[in-house]
């Protein structure tokens, strides 16, 4: 997951809005959003390869998300950052007892910067810079760097989302035209993470194609203040017509 947009407690009808893209290579095998065989309370993808996810909830309502921390370490980690999403919906741990412990495992994973919650708290934690923050009502942006950077793609993709909330837009279509949006940045809006100019400007729209790497799906969450979930999913395959889920659900208190 590379870009996360969140619109927190800024709407009379849903407290939580959630808009999202998982960027990965094209080759790395992934199944759709779906209820879990092995677990059905939880809702989520699946990365094939490691078996965690990038983006989960469950029917407690219980919710998580992962950004990884762009930067040059070509170090192996034995640990997969999708664990740390799925084993936070799978197990019933306080948003800040999980993440203290995982600020003492930080150096077993590459950098990453983890969302968790539940409607009424929500947390950010990254393992580069070992910080919690509680999540504010406002517009909030996370990406490959710390939570609302200066980055280009959150920035517009905050202002984006902020614009249709004030004018009420509540629709799903626009928010998909949001997240789909591949307008790169200007030269002088790149950010210097240690790539080459060409490698930043290819990431750094809000929707990323290349040969090799770029978008593979968009997700699309709402909250009501009636507790009702609705999960929206598109995935996207090079030369496929893009392909979408829906799930509702309604948060039990279990």
């Amino acid at each position: 997951m590379c870009l996360i947009l969140i619109a927190y407690q800024t709407h009379p009808k849903y407290p939580l809005i959630l808009l999202a893209n998982r960027d990965e290579f094209y080759s790395r095998p992934t199944a759709q959003a779906s209820f879990w065989s092995e677990d059905p309370e939880i809702l989520g993808g699946k990365d094939l390869q490691a078996g965690g996810t990038w983006m989960g909830i469950n029917k407690s309502g219980n919710i998580a998300a992962l950004t990884n921390y762009r930067s040059l370490d070509n170090k192996q980690y034995a640990k997969s950052r999708g664990e740390l999403v799925s084993n936070f919906i799978k197990n019933k741990d306080k948003p800040e007892t999980y993440l203290n412990q995982m600020s003492k495992l930080g150096k077993e994973y590459a950098g990453y910067n983890l969302l968790i919650g539940h409607l009424g708290h929500l947390l950010v934690f990254s393992n580069i810079n070992n910080q919690i923050h509680q999540l504010k009502p406002g517009f909030h942006g996370l990406s490959n760097r710390f939570l609302n950077s200066g980055w280009f793609k959150v920035k517009k993709g905050k202002q984006a989302l902020a614009q249709l909330i004030s004018e009420d837009k509540i629709e799903r279509k626009l928010f998909l035209k949001v997240l789909q949006d591949r307008q790169a940045a200007l030269d002088k809006d790149l950010p210097n993470t240690g790539f080459t100019k060409e490698q930043e400007k290819m990431l750094s729209p809000l929707f990323i194609e290349s040969p090799a790497y770029g978008t593979r799906c968009s997700t699309i969450i709402t909250i009501d203040y009636k507790q009702e979930v609705t999960f929206f999913e598109l995935t996207y395959q090079r030369g496929i017509q893009p392909e979408g889920v829906e799930f509702q659900f309604q948060i039990t208190s279990g």
